[in-house]
């Protein structure tokens, strides 16, 4: 077998994607006289050259052109876990609105004007409600026990509902 990016994939698999058969693949990997039988995988494998075998490991192409290769060298720097508490906080390098339209905010409601208004407001407000209530947030916030898991679930309960990200 050979291993890409985590993926075990049969020899022949392999072979068939490149477009070369197995026999025409064996006799071009493996020395004349290797005593390559190919009866079993451990005689297979100890009878192919390294040079081979390490080169089919990492590496196939398709025959669309595109070519994996197995990054087992490849490392992932690890956090330090938990975080100091003097650690930074990411924030934004340049803010987005202007004090001045932040100060020229004003939150406003208005009332549902006819009828059809207060028909579509009765009705969010009754999904909004019967959501939170799935969610647990409305019972949380009765006895008073609200935290960031609370909101999060909420949160996603709303924008899964609707439909909406973030």
């Amino acid at each position: 077998r050979a291993v890409l990016r985590g993926h075990a994939i049969k020899r022949g698999k392999w072979e068939q994607a490149r477009g070369v058969s197995t026999s025409a693949a064996r006799t071009a990997w493996v020395p004349q006289n290797s005593g390559y039988s190919g009866t079993s995988p451990q005689e297979r494998r100890t009878s192919w050259p390294s040079s081979a075998r390490r080169w089919a490991e990492a590496s196939i192409e398709l025959p669309n052109g595109w070519r994996f290769q197995d990054l087992g060298h490849a490392t992932i720097p690890s956090l330090r876990l938990p975080l100091a508490r003097d650690a930074l906080e990411w924030q934004l390098p340049h803010n987005i609105w202007s004090t001045d339209c932040l100060s020229g905010v004003h939150i406003t409601h208005t009332s549902p004007g006819t009828i059809s208004d207060y028909l579509a407001h009765a009705a969010v407000a009754v999904l909004r409600s019967a959501a939170d209530l799935l969610s647990g947030f409305a019972w949380r916030r009765c006895i008073g026990v609200q935290n960031e898991g609370t909101w999060l679930r909420r949160l996603i309960l709303l924008e899964t509902l609707t439909g909406a990200p973030g």
